[in-house]
């Protein structure tokens, strides 16, 4: 064997075993990289990186009262948010079934700050919310935190 040759097979060792340990990092990094964007569970609460559902569902009940937040005093509105919230995580750890009225829901979450408001921001406030909720429950605890970002659009159109 001939030294050109017995030099290539070290070269070429060294280069897998090289390339071997840069696509085991790769992948590690892809799998991370693709928990945050997906927001696959990871067996929490929390999600991967960067995902936390709770920080999520408060920032959807904050754009849901958004049109309201001006003319309802915030002592009024914050129980309303924290009954929101917590409705939220229940769908997370039970999810609706088909035959629930999210509109009835809505009416009995958002019922105490009904007076202040007149009948159009009312309804308005109601049917971002009853949409919120749909959008949050359609699908599993995977695809919901996978589609958080469109319950957020679909609740604030």
């Amino acid at each position: 064997m001939s030294l050109a040759t017995s030099l290539f097979r070290v070269f070429r060792s060294w280069f897998q075993r090289f390339a071997r340990r840069q696509v085991k990092g790769n992948k590690r990094s892809e799998a991370a990289a693709v928990a945050v964007v997906t927001g696959a569970p990871s067996g929490s609460k929390v999600v991967s990186a960067g995902f936390d559902m709770k920080t999520e569902i408060a920032k959807l009940v904050d754009r849901i009262l958004e049109p309201v937040g001006g003319k309802v005093a915030t002592r009024d509105l914050q129980p309303v948010t924290e009954v929101m919230r917590n409705t939220f995580e229940q769908f997370i750890s039970r999810p609706a079934t088909a035959d629930t009225d999210f509109k009835a829901v809505a009416l009995s979450i958002l019922g105490p700050i009904q007076p202040r408001l007149d009948e159009v921001d009312f309804a308005r406030v109601v049917d971002r919310l009853r949409g919120a909720m749909v959008a949050f429950c359609q699908g599993d605890l995977a695809k919901a935190a996978q589609n958080h970002t469109t319950a957020i659009r679909q609740a604030t159109a």
